[in-house]
């Protein structure tokens, strides 16, 4: 009897354990996906790896796609972001990169980009710091290890979104294996695969100012993976309590903050976050939500009393409710942090820079920003137009509304539109779920790009597209997902990974060798943007550099007729002329770079030196004071008004010149050896020597400040001394013809004519042609002859 008893309560536990389900089935029916994660991605034809070997996979893949970037050097705006930032430096204090911008400037200054990236400046210092200076492998071999470690989290993070499970691990327990918390992992392995080779992301990695995108991203996924957590552990929870587990949630929080001072996007992965908890923590589904809502309006009920259904609906929205409390009070400091530390000023740009901003009309506005979008959206699905800058002309303004360019931003709206209706309105399934993080993980990455919270100085930039990647991925493996169970589906949808796996692996490499230097990658822009004025200013830049003027010539002047109004062009074109003799050409074209932009500092700079060599000293003297004024910390211009002081006559006002250039700029080696030179020439030769000697604390690694000290202490009859510093020249430059021979004419002085004739000789050798020379090379020979003869007579 005792035993019947016990199994008939056995009975009615049991019963009372499936009624418990079977409630909280019909509690949750608007929250009712269906969550195998093990079976969406069954038929795909792709091996079932453990979470160890994919990673390896995936990281061999990504180090492929760029290993061939691992010898470029620094290129376009590698060279302000670091090779001219003095932030890399040890002359700038540490705690100094938290009040300057991503180029070295003062944050708060009304001229800064207003970039604020700190954490990413410390990277970059860091790889200074080991390599002991600028050498580009270092740096290029940190952004592809970065590119592997987020490749490497886009598995874990597609695991979760794939799976439909409210659950992570960052570990495996001894009771549990690694394959066990790698859910879906088909289609991770094929996701992280796409992200890892997607040819959008070589401007991030083979260019170095795009490791602020790798950190971001790496920091973005941290925090979206311990949000995840949170949400997990929350959900486990029995009810009971309305504790928050703030050690996820916390972690999650700061992980953002340092994903935003890595790259401003960070901070949108609280957006991703929030679409996370509502439609996959806490499984709400839009149209059965809708649904509920209109059901009660229409039929309200009036109950005494509250059942277990609802107090367990209440405890679900209230723990949501914490949740996104936390996210709005994060998202609100970081912002106004921001704000704070930008100077509370947003930056300035102009219309070169995002022409569709300045559009006076609000529709027309309106359809530039729509198409951009549309040509965002074309580059992450098929990324073949790709180019380091798409400005100035690259994307021409839509105009009229029967451009035919308005059908692209009929055909987003409506793909979109579709998406979303499909998310509010469709059936309850996972596919649906994923359809929805995979949306909002493209677009709200891509919300500080869309110009509607405040004007961007870009038209395009693919860098922003990397974070956004990540759901076109997504939702590329979605589709294949769906289509691999059609019965033809597997050989197609295998045939077809392993092709755009191809073709984006082939482009990427293809890509990243073209960021390898700047003449490759300024040169692939021509048959992408051909109308873009900046493509060719820089393809000229380059070919100038090589000593190829006449080409370089022509480009300049292609980009001045595709922007008559491009003053950098005008500038540098009018130097290239001057160089040549073009004084009166050049005169014309800077002049008209200054009347385009009246405070442009360098082209007032540049006037000054074309007036000083057309004889016009006053014009001259007028340009660099307008130069200085625009620029007040302007080492260059002060440098040349003390040479047209010199011209003049003027020492005095020259010294004044020169020492304000190397108060401005301690190592201006011109300015140094001017000033010192100066002093020797109007009869101040000691002073001169102190100035040298001042001059080699700040630049001694330059041989010229030993070659002229030498010439100084030589002339005060100082052999011993001076022939040291004629040696430390040699050592920096030991094949300067000029520093053998004036050690030569030291060591003739001296006495010393073995030595004299051999340094004679070794100069002679570098340089047959210099006559000074052979001339002394001649009197030392007579001399020692004479010499000779002496002895012989007096025998």
């Amino acid at each position: 009897m005792a035993s019947r008893n016990r199994e008939n309560g056995t009975r009615l536990r049991r019963k009372s354990t499936r009624e418990l389900i079977g409630e909280e089935r019909k509690i949750s029916s608007y929250y009712n996906f269906v969550t195998d994660g093990e079976e969406i991605d069954s038929d795909l034809p792709v091996p079932n790896l453990s979470f160890g070997l994919a990673s390896t996979l995936v990281t061999c893949v990504s180090v492929l796609c760029y290993y061939n970037s691992c010898k470029g050097e620094f290129v376009f705006d590698d060279s302000e972001a670091i090779v001219a930032n003095k932030d890399l430096t040890p002359d700038i204090p540490l705690g100094e990169l938290f009040y300057h911008d991503f180029w070295g400037a003062n944050i708060s200054s009304n001229t800064s980009h207003k970039s604020y990236r700190p954490f990413t400046i410390l990277t970059f210092r860091f790889n200074y710091w080991l390599a002991e200076g600028l050498h580009p492998w270092g740096f290029h071999v940190v952004n592809v290890t970065l590119h592997a470690v987020v490749s490497v989290l886009c598995l874990k993070l597609f695991s979760i979104i794939f799976s439909g499970k409210n659950n992570v691990k960052f570990y495996c327990d001894n009771n549990s294996s690694a394959r066990t918390h790698f859910t879906a992992s088909r289609a991770s392995l094929v996701g992280a695969i796409l992200f890892a080779v997607h040819p959008i992301h070589t401007e991030c990695v083979s260019g170095l100012v795009g490791r602020a995108d790798l950190l971001g991203a790496v920091f973005f996924i941290l925090s979206f993976l311990f949000y995840v957590k949170c949400c997990s552990v929350d959900s486990d929870d029995n009810g009971s309590t309305y504790k928050l587990p703030w050690k996820y949630l916390l972690s999650s929080m700061v992980s953002c903050c340092i994903a935003m001072l890595c790259k401003e996007q960070g901070i949108t992965v609280l957006g991703v976050c929030c679409v996370y908890d509502l439609i996959v923590a806490c499984e709400i589904d839009p149209a059965s939500l809708l649904t509920k809502v209109s059901s009660k309006v229409s039929s309200p009920e009036k109950r005494n009393g509250v059942d277990s259904k609802e107090k367990n609906e209440s405890t679900l929205w209230i723990k949501l409710a914490y949740r996104q409390i936390v996210l709005f009070l994060a998202g609100i400091t970081l912002l106004v942090g921001r704000w704070r530390i930008m100077g509370s000023s947003p930056p300035v740009f102009q219309v070169v820079d995002n022409p569709a901003s300045f559009e006076e009309s609000l529709i027309m506005r309106v359809i530039n920003y729509n198409y951009l979008y549309a040509i965002n959206a074309w580059l992450l699905i098929v990324p073949q137009w790709l180019c380091f800058d798409w400005s100035m002309g690259c994307v021409p303004l839509i105009n009229s509304l029967s451009d035919p360019r308005m059908l692209c931003i009929v055909g987003l709206w409506t793909v979109l539109l579709v998406l979303i209706a499909y998310c509010v309105f469709g059936k309850s399934l996972p596919n649906k779920r994923i359809l929805t993080l995979g949306l909002a993980f493209v677009v709200v990455p891509f919300l500080p790009a869309t110009n509607i919270f405040f004007r961007v100085g870009f038209v395009v930039a693919e860098r922003v597209l990397y974070l956004s990647s990540i759901g076109s991925c997504l939702l590329t493996v979605l589709g294949f997902t769906l289509l691999s169970k059609f019965p033809l589906g597997k050989k197609v949808i295998g045939f077809g990974m392993v092709l755009l796996i191809a073709l984006y692996l082939s482009r990427t490499i293809q890509r990243s060798g073209e960021w390898i230097n700047e003449d490759t990658l300024f040169t692939s822009g021509l048959s992408v943007c051909p109308l873009n004025a900046k493509v060719h200013y820089n393809v000229a830049k380059v070919r100038g550099e090589k000593g190829r003027i006449e080409a370089s010539e022509a480009f300049y002047r292609e980009a001045i007729r595709l922007n008559p109004t491009y003053d950098q062009a005008l500038n540098n074109l009018g130097n290239l002329i001057k160089d040549n003799g073009r004084y009166e050409e050049a005169e014309a074209l800077l002049e008209k770079a200054i009347e385009i932009r009246n405070d442009f500092a360098a082209g007032w700079m540049n006037l000054g030196t074309v007036k000083a060599a057309l004889q016009k000293p006053d014009e001259a003297e007028k340009c660099y004071s307008n130069a200085i004024r625009y620029r007040r910390k302007y080492p260059d211009a002060y440098f040349n008004l003390g040479n047209l002081y010199i011209d003049q006559e003027k020492h005095k006002e020259a010294i004044v010149a020169f020492k304000m250039a190397v108060n401005i700029k301690n190592n201006h080696v011109g300015a140094w050896m001017n000033h010192a030179l100066l002093l020797e020439k109007s009869g101040n030769r000691d002073e001169a020597i102190s100035v040298l000697l001042e001059a080699k604390k700040y630049i001694g690694n330059e041989s010229t400040v030993y070659f002229n000290l030498g010439n100084m202490l030589g002339q005060n009859n100082k052999f011993q001394e001076a022939e040291q510093q004629f040696l430390e020249a040699l050592k920096l430059s030991p094949n300067s013809a000029e520093i053998h021979g004036n050690l030569g004419v030291l060591y003739h002085r001296w006495g010393k004519h073995s030595k004299a004739e051999k340094c004679y000789t070794k100069a002679l050798q570098l340089d047959p042609q210099s006559e000074n020379v052979h001339e002394n090379l001649e009197k030392l020979k007579r001399t020692k002859r004479h010499l000779a003869n002496g002895r012989s007579k007096g025998r």
